[in-house]
């Protein structure tokens, strides 16, 4: 189960302070959508035009500790901030499912095409037997190259694919189809537009910014899509993210589609 969030304006008045004097108003917790391990909640707290919080948590939201969402850019006091939800692996394996759609869609012979993966802490390899089918050789930049050295040899032994490892291996940032796994200061020397997923402020970065779900609740006005789809994985078991398809990316500061993003991805590098 998880939550969001949802903070209502108090009404100001000699009144209100009178009754914030006596009591501290509890949240308001009520069933937004779900049944049993599925059940997501809606966490309403009254806050002041100052923004100070007229509502203080309560055991009645402890169950939802560290799986409370908030509205993107909502400034939220400490006592809030403990509970939110932070992904841990979905955003990964997301980012590996939007690659993979858009390299089967890629123009030109798979036989020509080459896979640029950096990714400094090594949590793609799960995902690296995947994009096989899909390309003719695999470059990989990580500082976890020990992480990779296993399914490196899987791969050439099963299937005779190549997945090159090296901590400084610059030919990852010149492949022709390029995915970023978490920051990297080295990003900034890619010279050609690149996927990722994360919060990343390189020139070139293509990032996920949208999703689209497919047989799952609505997301709640103002939550972050990407991170709701996260919480129906990580919290209550829905493996696919209630079907969620990323839908719009954004590349320096824009919201482009996804035939944008493709289009960006398999041009020719910038130099």
């Amino acid at each position: 189960m998880f939550g969001f969030l949802e903070t209502l304006p108090v009404i100001e008045g000699r009144r209100a302070r009178r009754s914030e004097r006596r009591t501290k108003p509890r949240p308001l917790v009520m069933l937004y959508g779900g049944t049993g391990r599925n059940t997501i909640y809606r966490v309403v707290v009254r806050k002041r035009q100052d923004g100070r919080e007229y509502a203080h948590f309560t055991e009645d939201v402890a169950p939802l500790r560290g799986k409370l969402l908030a509205a993107a850019g909502e400034e939220l006091p400490q006592e809030i901030k403990r509970y939110l939800f932070r992904p841990q692996w979905y955003p990964d394996r997301l980012l590996a499912e939007t690659a993979l759609s858009l390299l089967a869609d890629c123009p030109g012979e798979r036989t020509e095409r080459t896979l640029g993966i950096i990714d400094r802490d090594g949590r793609l390899v799960a995902q690296m037997e995947r994009f096989v089918p899909l390309v003719n050789r695999m470059e990989l930049m990580s500082e976890r190259v020990d992480r990779y050295e296993q399914i490196a040899a899987q791969l050439y032994r099963e299937y005779g694919a190549v997945l090159t490892c090296g901590r400084d291996n610059i030919r990852a940032l010149t492949a022709d189809f390029i995915i970023a796994c978490g920051s990297d200061p080295r990003l900034s020397a890619v010279r050609r537009p690149f996927l990722t997923g994360a919060d990343c402020a390189a020139a070139f970065a293509v990032r996920l910014k949208r999703v689209r779900l497919y047989g799952a609740s609505a997301v709640p006005d103002g939550v972050d899509s990407l991170l709701f789809s996260a919480a129906l994985a990580e919290c209550n078991g829905v493996a696919d993210g209630g079907g969620a398809k990323v839908s719009a990316f954004d590349f320096r500061g824009k919201t482009i589609s996804r035939a944008a993003a493709l289009e960006l991805l398999t041009i020719p590098p910038f130099f």
